[in-house]
């Protein structure tokens, strides 16, 4: 993973994907911008602790705070990781 990334949107669900893409392009215009996204199989359990693991192992190779942006599922997974380590992001 690129440390020159600034932002990152995080994604549970695929049916949000055509609106997350234009504010994605747009907001790569300004710093480099990727997507993180989790899909929840029909036969694993309903919990966020699962989808949290994996942002945690993906974003902690990080040397230094991101922006995380996300929308509905996507932005709760986002303040719930933010709360466990605020270190990790920038406002």
């Amino acid at each position: 993973m690129s440390n020159q990334l600034g932002s990152l949107w995080l994604s549970a669900s695929p049916s949000f994907q055509c609106f997350e893409q234009p504010l994605i392009r747009y907001l790569s215009r300004q710093k480099v911008t990727a997507r993180w996204e989790y899909l929840q199989s029909q036969d694993e359990a309903s919990s966020l602790l699962i989808a949290w693991t994996l942002l945690h192992d993906y974003l902690k190779g990080r040397d230094r705070p991101i922006h995380i942006i996300g929308h509905s599922t996507g932005g709760l997974l986002g303040l719930l990781y933010d709360r466990q380590h605020p270190e990790r992001f920038q406002l």
